[in-house]
């Protein structure tokens, strides 16, 4: 019998931004993180592969709105707890 650790029989999470992009079309997310997540589709600088803090780095650097930086901790919170 093989026996497989916690890492190896969880599926691979995707990275943060490639799963927020994927969010713009899901009838799962809120209309905030689809927003937020066809804003990351649409700009060609959005950290795709980046961690949750790259991400948020990179929404201080373009000085998201508020609403952004709110449906960004929401879109964090489903990521980690998906």
């Amino acid at each position: 019998m093989i026996e497989l650790d916690a890492a190896q029989a969880a599926p691979a999470r995707p990275p943060f931004g490639r799963w927020l992009i994927a969010q713009d079309r899901s009838v799962d997310a809120s209309a905030d993180v689809r927003a937020l997540a066809t804003a990351a589709r649409l700009d060609p600088k959005f950290p795709r592969d980046g961690s949750p803090e790259k991400v948020s780095a990179h929404l201080n650097a373009a000085q998201a709105s508020q609403e952004m930086h709110e449906a960004f901790e929401q879109a964090e919170t489903d990521w980690r707890y998906a």
